[in-house]
């Protein structure tokens, strides 16, 4: 298996990064399959490494289309009495590729 240095360098950049970015889309490149439980099963950047969520949490996670800033996306969610993410947990989304910048820089 050969090691793109590229990548591997420009993802330990991003465990660096402390706030997620203010353009959050879900990434495009999602693996989404619902496992017998009514979970999610999401694969974002290794098939070896899912991460399940359960419905709400994924129903969150489609509200991010990247179509406005990631602050007036959570504006809208509390404004419609919707469950609305953490930093920490919108920070952990980004970190796993769940959620991406939506400029395209990381969806990979």
């Amino acid at each position: 298996m050969q090691i793109h240095q590229e990548n591997v360098t420009r993802m330990i950049k991003g465990l660096w990064i402390t706030e997620a970015p203010e353009d959050l889309r879900r990434n495009p490149k999602l693996g989404v399959s619902v496992v017998p439980d009514g979970r999610y099963q999401l694969i974002a950047y290794s098939g070896l490494d899912p991460v399940l969520v359960s419905e709400t949490l994924y129903r969150l996670i489609e509200k991010f289309d990247g179509r406005q800033s990631t602050s007036e996306t959570i504006r809208m969610m509390k404004e419609a009495g919707a469950p609305v993410p953490g930093k920490s947990l919108l920070l952990k989304l980004y970190h796993s590729r769940i959620l991406v910048s939506a400029r395209g820089t990381d969806s990979s």
